[in-house]
C-alpha cells in the first residue's frame, strides 16, 4: 500500500468513527473515558489525545478497534472477497 492509499484509509476510518460517535451520541472524550474504564491493569492510560493520535496515525491496534466498535454498537464482520 502506498502513502496516498494509507492516508485515504485513515481518513475513511476517521469519518466512520465520527459518524458512529454521532449515532451513539458520544464524543471522543466520552469514548476515551469508556475505554479507560475497561482497560486491563498495566495498560497505558487512554486519553482523548492518545486515542485521536492513534487514529490519525493509523496506529490503533485491532483489539482497540474491536472494543471501539463494540462500545458504539457495531460488530466487525470478516467476509471473503468475491473473485
Amino acid at each position: 500500500m502506498n502513502e496516498k492509499e494509507k492516508e485515504e484509509r485513515i481518513l475513511h476510518l476517521q469519518k466512520e468513527i465520527r459518524k458512529a460517535l454521532g449515532g451513539a451520541n458520544l464524543s471522543y472524550t466520552a469514548l476515551a473515558n469508556i475505554l479507560e474504564q475497561k482497560k486491563d491493569a498495566g495498560q497505558t492510560n487512554i486519553t482523548t489525545q492518545s486515542l485521536t493520535q492513534k487514529i490519525k496515525r493509523g496506529m490503533l491496534p485491532y483489539i482497540e478497534v474491536e472494543e471501539v466498535a463494540n462500545i458504539l454498537g457495531y460488530e466487525i464482520i470478516w467476509k471473503e472477497k468475491e473473485v
